[in-house]
């Protein structure tokens, strides 16, 4: 989950709207954002209440009191209309984001997160508030790999295999990454890999994983194998947010019907491959029947 959440801020800015759409004007990209973001905003504010509501199980160590990852999500899609810069521009600003933040962390931040009392809104909700800048880094370094495919003109991807060029660029990336993450872990006053405090390890520990996902991802869609997508993973793609809603809730009604820490090894498992089963049927009829839900 820790993983999944970060994988999501960066494939959001590989395929931003000011990424696609780049020669758009600053109040365009600010509309356009706020009415892709707004709708997340709502679905964090109802999430944020039926928890309540029904006394759901909640760490506030992961977002805080109040917040959430939709939340989260939505401040990161309103913040990214004012960012405009070259492919390389967004890859050093998010690099610069995470260890200026980290910075912070390293000063006192970290102490204040882990020690301080949940006495106001902002103290009770600072993993989630703080934790934004992080998600931000990540969110930028993904425009910077969508941003380099939009530079290509259109008349040169003819000339060149783009499937090669990707890859070459992808790699200096990764390396990039790889070394700056190697280097983070092994500075004591950064340390391993840490979601609560969204520290550059963390940045550039989810930043390698996509990156080597997009490699894999590079690699077989440029060989000249023949290959047969797959319906379930073609389905969830057709309705991401719907699909990730539908687990959410599901994973919910699961964990107040069940105890589900004092359940076996068998119980678990009949309970997950259930719930595989009816997320999975669930996607692939909204797929089959090409109902795709969007509420914006």
């Amino acid at each position: 989950m820790d993983l999944g959440v970060g994988l999501t801020l960066f494939t959001s800015g590989y395929v931003a709207r000011q990424v696609r759409n780049a020669n758009q004007g600053l109040i365009k990209r600010i509309i356009r954002s706020m009415s892709g973001a707004s709708p997340i905003l709502i679905i964090g504010v109802v999430r944020l209440i039926l928890v309540k509501a029904v006394n759901y199980q909640e760490h506030v160590s992961e977002y805080g009191v109040h917040w959430n990852f939709f939340i989260t999500l939505s401040v990161v899609s309103f913040v990214a209309p004012f960012i405009r810069l070259s492919p390389n521009g967004y890859f050093i600003a998010g690099i610069g984001l995470a260890l200026v933040y980290q910075a912070f962390l390293s000063l006192g931040l970290d102490n204040y997160i882990l020690y301080a009392p949940r006495d106001n809104f902002f103290s009770a909700n600072r993993e989630g508030i703080l934790g934004t800048v992080g998600y931000l880094a990540i969110y930028i370094i993904g425009m910077s790999v969508g941003a380099f495919l939009q530079s290509i003109p259109d008349a040169k991807l003819k000339e060149i295999n783009i499937y090669k060029v990707f890859l070459r660029h992808i790699v200096w990336k990764l390396l990039v990454i790889l070394a700056l993450l190697l280097i983070c872990i092994n500075i004591p006053a950064i340390g391993e890999v840490s979601k609560r405090m969204m520290n550059a390890s963390y940045v550039f520990w989810v930043c390698l994983h996509d990156l080597l996902l997009l490699i894999v991802w590079t690699t077989n869609e440029g060989a000249d194998i023949p290959n047969r997508k797959l319906d379930l993973l073609e389905a969830v793609n057709f309705n991401q947010l719907i699909v990730f809603l539908v687990a959410n809730n599901l994973t919910g009604a699961i964990n107040l019907t069940f105890k589900t820490i004092y359940m076996s090894d068998i119980e678990s498992l009949i309970i997950i491959t259930g719930y595989m089963f009816l997320l999975s049927a669930f996607a692939l009829i909204l797929y089959y029947r090409r109902w795709r839900i969007k509420f914006w």
